[in-house]
């Protein structure tokens, strides 16, 4: 089963970073309870020792996840080492999708004596426009994106709300 085969080779994964003194941060839809699933429950256990970081940072239990569902299913788990801010759970349709949206703030300073460290983006990461085949399939994607989830529409009724307000 492929889900099955996913969550041992995820739960290895995690160990070996844990093992080696990693924190980890896991966001992601696990298709079942995030509280009681197979998944939480061995997540929670050592030598993992993860839980649901959302809960920590909005001093809740994580909501349902899915429009329809009753059940969080989508949580951010996070390693015992990190520091847990403030958090927040969208409203269902905030995003792009039919989940909520979860934000959480975290923090490993104190594993950089105090000081948070500087991430660099990767140059990989940076859109190149000077290379016309680059910027063709960006713009290509782009759009695809857009007209899949509406977008247009979605930003003509805002506007259409914003003119309606003044």
């Amino acid at each position: 089963d492929p889900d099955v085969i996913m969550m041992e080779d995820l739960i290895t994964q995690i160990q070996s970073w844990r093992s080696a003194g990693h924190e980890v941060i896991l966001a992601l839809d696990a298709n079942q309870n995030v509280y009681d699933g197979e998944l939480a429950t061995r997540l929670s256990e050592a030598p993992i020792n993860m839980c649901c970081l959302l809960e920590q940072a909005i001093g809740a239990k994580a909501p349902n996840s899915h429009f329809r569902g009753n059940k969080p299913i989508t949580t951010i788990f996070g390693s015992n080492g990190l520091t847990v801010g403030d958090g927040m759970a969208y409203p269902h349709w905030y995003g792009v999708g039919d989940h909520r949206v979860f934000v959480v703030e975290v923090s490993a300073a104190s594993l950089f004596g105090g000081k948070y460290p500087t991430i660099g983006s990767p140059k990989a990461r940076t859109l190149n426009c000077k290379i016309s085949r680059c910027r063709k399939q960006y713009n290509a994607v782009l759009k695809a994106l857009c007209d899949r989830h509406k977008m247009h529409e979605k930003l003509l009724h805002l506007k259409y709300l914003d003119e309606s307000l003044t």
